[in-house]
């Protein structure tokens, strides 16, 4: 479905399933705002991290004043490029930032803990709540979509912190659906298997192999598989869904 004239933000934008959803967007003709830590080494444009007609903003999502900052900068973005909008700025916000520190959970320090929870769930909050604060009244056909995970659900070895914060994006997801449900505001997440990313790169190989075993599809997911979910659930054509967890995982844990 063609989204011309629609503003799309995606933290988490500059690698794995957030690139990949930046892509996925600006194919579909969404303006897309790519949100990320800023790469010292060189432009974001030379990256390939901005698509065309896009603009990046360094933002770390776990400051509330960083975002606030960076939700600034967006909405004058937005506003240059369309003058005419008079509210909701943004159609759509993807809250894909996400790290992960994984260890058994007698050894998880309190440090660590914190740093989950500040990029993966309060992250997620601080976006959301920040978009809601900058523009007053939220306006109808607006989309959030947030990335949690299929260990949210069943629960992963070593990935206690990670797990929780999973756990509390579709907590949080179900509450904002139904908060926001009366104007017009649908908010769903995505709970990811395990996807060949930057993030699963880490893991050896020997379990990757007995993962794949596990997954009736037979194959590890690809970040371009998740993308085509979160446009869907972007669009219009998900006018009818909120407060959903759609699990893209090749059927584990069927």
């Amino acid at each position: 479905m063609a989204s011309a004239g629609r503003f799309a933000l995606v933290t988490g934008g500059r690698q794995g399933i957030g690139a990949a959803v930046v892509r996925r967007l600006a194919e579909k003709g969404y303006s897309v705002a790519v949100a990320d830590l800023p790469n010292r080494d060189e432009t974001e444009e030379k990256a390939g991290v901005v698509p065309a007609g896009g603009a990046f903003f360094g933002c770390n999502v776990g400051d509330a004043e960083d975002v606030a900052r960076a939700m600034g900068e967006v909405h004058a973005w937005v506003a240059e490029c369309d003058p005419e909008r008079s509210v909701g700025a943004l159609d759509v916000v993807v809250n894909s930032a996400g790290v992960t520190r994984d260890a058994m959970a007698l050894k998880v320090e309190s440090a660590t803990w914190d740093a989950v929870m500040e990029i993966n769930l309060r992250g997620s909050f601080l976006m959301v709540r920040l978009k809601e604060a900058s523009e007053g009244e939220w306006a109808g056909e607006q989309a959030i979509v947030n990335m949690s995970s299929i260990v949210a659900l069943h629960g992963n070895v070593g990935q206690t912190a990670y797990c929780a914060s999973k756990a509390g994006v579709v907590g949080m997801t179900k509450a904002l659906a139904k908060e926001l449900a009366p104007s017009g505001i649908r908010v769903n997440a995505v709970a990811p298997g395990f996807i060949a990313t930057p993030m699963t790169a880490a893991v050896p190989d020997k379990v990757m192999a007995m993962m794949r075993q596990q997954i009736p599809l037979g194959e590890v997911g690809e970040a371009d598989d998740i993308a085509a979910v979160v446009e869907f659930l972007a669009s219009r054509d998900a006018r009818y869904v909120t407060g959903a967890v759609i699990e893209a995982t090749g059927g584990l844990f069927m």
